[in-house]
């Protein structure tokens, strides 16, 4: 974490002139040496946030996709074949309601005039 404050006219969080101080707790606590509007940054935040900026939409193009094909040590990764688990057990929850719908459908246990069209 690290110890900021607003800048008005730059429009930007900066870390001039406020410290991280020392508490008998153990608690975070912000030193500052101006009155202005200042806050707590977790460090995962801003490494998240350039993490989402260094994101490549490339992958979607026609040599991004190349790539994946010949790169073919991605699919191995747990995250991967966690996010395919997921994916599947979306289909098979989608196909599994689809069917129970169709099932009461026939039924006839749900009639239009009852819901809001």
């Amino acid at each position: 974490p690290r110890c900021v404050y607003w800048d008005e006219s730059l429009s930007i969080w900066k870390s001039d002139g406020v410290t991280r101080g020392n508490s008998s707790d153990g608690s975070f606590m912000c030193e500052t040496l101006h009155l202005t509007i200042f806050a707590i940054i977790l460090d995962v935040i801003q490494v998240a946030g350039q993490t989402l900026v260094c994101s490549n939409v490339n992958v979607l193009t026609r040599e991004g996709l190349r790539a994946l094909s010949e790169h073919v040590d991605w699919r191995v990764q747990p995250v991967t074949i966690v996010l395919w688990c997921l994916l599947l057990l979306h289909a098979v929850l989608v196909a599994a309601a689809c069917m129970y719908d169709n099932r009461k459908r026939q039924q006839a246990i749900w009639r239009d005039e009852w819901f809001l069209t």
